[in-house]
């Protein structure tokens, strides 16, 4: 019983997640490489975009996203308002 309970109950936990992803451009408009992508609230995630583009499964909510790499350093704030997909691209 409790293990049809913990499937139930992990079930309806991911499916109102919503998919944060985009990508980060530099001043050329191309991919940056290499850059560490943070999610800061409320619970701290941390993704290296080797190829400029990054993911998060994330909850309806405000957020702060935070790109940096050497004098790169973008910070902008996210409010994700529905499950599903939301891109958010850095420039």
């Amino acid at each position: 019983m409790f293990k049809y309970f913990s499937f139930i109950l992990l079930f309806v936990s991911f499916s109102s997640a919503t998919i944060l992803h985009g990508t980060v451009y530099n001043a050329d408009l191309n991919p940056e490489k290499d850059v560490l992508i943070q999610l800061i609230e409320p619970i701290k995630q941390t993704y290296l975009a080797k190829d400029g583009t990054y993911r998060f499964d994330v909850l309806p909510g405000n957020y702060t996203l935070v790109a940096t790499k050497s004098s790169l350093d973008i910070e902008e704030t996210i409010v994700v308002q529905a499950e599903g997909n939301k891109v958010f691209d850095l420039f």
